[in-house]
C-alpha cells in the first residue's frame, strides 16, 4: 500500500487562468512511496499537461488515512462532496496516484 501525500506547486497560469492571474497554486493528493516519489509524480503529471512551474520546490505533506475526513473538513470544506471517502481513497492507495483537487489562481 502506498503513502498517502498533498502536494502543492507552483505554475506559470498563462492560457491557464484569466489573463490577469500570473500564477497559480496546483494542489493534488498523491499516492507515493515517500515524499520525493510524490513531488516527482506531480511534477510529471504537470509537465505532461503543459504546466511550466515557477519554483522547482513541489510542496508535500504526508497525510494519514485514518484522518482524512477531518483534513477535508478543515482544509477542503467547499470540495468535501468531489473528494474521494477514506474507502475509496484506501482502493487508491493500492497503486501510485496523483490526483489534482485544486487550481488556485493568482497574481
Amino acid at each position: 500500500m502506498k503513502r498517502l501525500f498533498e502536494v502543492a506547486a507552483e505554475v506559470d497560469a498563462a492560457g491557464k487562468a484569466p489573463p490577469f492571474y500570473a500564477q497559480a497554486t496546483v494542489f493534488a493528493i498523491a499516492g507515493a512511496d515517500s515524499a520525493e516519489e510524490a513531488s516527482a509524480a506531480l511534477r510529471r503529471d504537470l509537465e505532461r499537461d503543459g504546466y511550466v512551474l515557477v519554483d522547482a520546490r513541489i510542496r508535500v505533506d504526508e497525510l494519514r488515512l485514518d484522518a482524512w475526513t477531518d483534513h477535508v473538513a478543515q482544509r477542503w470544506t467547499g470540495l468535501a462532496s468531489v473528494l474521494p471517502s477514506p474507502e475509496a481513497l484506501a482502493g487508491m492507495l493500492e497503486s501510485a496516484f496523483v490526483l489534482h483537487v485544486s487550481f488556485y489562481p493568482h497574481e
